[in-house]
Formats: C-alpha cells, sequence, structure tokens
C-alpha cells in the first residue's frame, strides 16, 4: 500500500509540472479547493498525498485530475504518461491584464468566499442572454 500511495504522488506532481504548475501543496490546495464543490481541504492533506502519504477518495480524485487535464484512472492508475498531458491552463494568456488579476485574488480568498463568487458567476451566465434578468425591464 505504502508503494501505492507514492506512485501517486509522484503521477500527481508529474501532473502538476506537465501543466507548469509547482508540485507543491500551497499551490495544488488553492487550486483544488478554487474547483471542489465540497468542504474544502487543508494544506496538509494535500501536502499528504503530494508526500506520498495517503490517496485522495474518488471524488476528491476526479476534481485533481479535472483540473490538471488528466483521467481520474491515470492519476490513481498510471495508465499513461502524464508529462505530455495537454495543458488546460493555456487559456490563461488569451486573458486580460484585469482579468488575469481577478482570477490572483479568487485564489486568495477564502473557501467560502470562492464558493459565494462561483454561484454569482454560474448566477450571470445563465441570466447574460435572458432580457427579463438585465435589470432593464
Amino acid at each position: 500500500m505504502k508503494d501505492e500511495k507514492a506512485a501517486f504522488a509522484e503521477r500527481l506532481r508529474a501532473a502538476m509540472r506537465a501543466q507548469r504548475l509547482a508540485p507543491r501543496a500551497a499551490v495544488l490546495e488553492k487550486l483544488f479547493n478554487t474547483h471542489y464543490y465540497g468542504q474544502p481541504v487543508s494544506i496538509q492533506s494535500v501536502a499528504a498525498w503530494l508526500g506520498g502519504r495517503s490517496i485522495p477518495k474518488q471524488d476528491k480524485l476526479k476534481v485533481l485530475a479535472e483540473v490538471l487535464g488528466v483521467e481520474p484512472q491515470q492519476l490513481q492508475y498510471g495508465s499513461a504518461d502524464l508529462s505530455h498531458a495537454p495543458a488546460v491552463r493555456s487559456e490563461s494568456r488569451h486573458l486580460s491584464a484585469q482579468d488575469q488579476q481577478m482570477i490572483e485574488t479568487l485564489l486568495t480568498l477564502p473557501a467560502a468566499q470562492r464558493k459565494v463568487l462561483r454561484s454569482l458567476v454560474a448566477w450571470l451566465g445563465a441570466t447574460a442572454d435572458d432580457p427579463k434578468e438585465d435589470g432593464l425591464s
């Protein structure tokens, strides 16, 4: 079991490097909690994943795989080489400096505040094409 945890940790670090992310707990904790809708994970839990001391449960593994641009089974079982995973962060090159700053600020907020903002953005996106919801009716 210890070898399985160590192998998972290496695949996780490789997936992070493939996305041009430093394989550090603080980096992954912020990225993960920004995308996870459950109880936020602690930096200690993420450090345990990266250090080969634990493997996350399936719900968390799916989110990790999604944010790192790999298939969950790749991350869990090592079915493919993660060093060639396509970068999922390339879209940030097309963002304005203001949008990039907004995202950086978002990532520094506590998980509860990030969830509120995600809900607001989802609502705004859902009402963007509805003239009844634009406040001008």
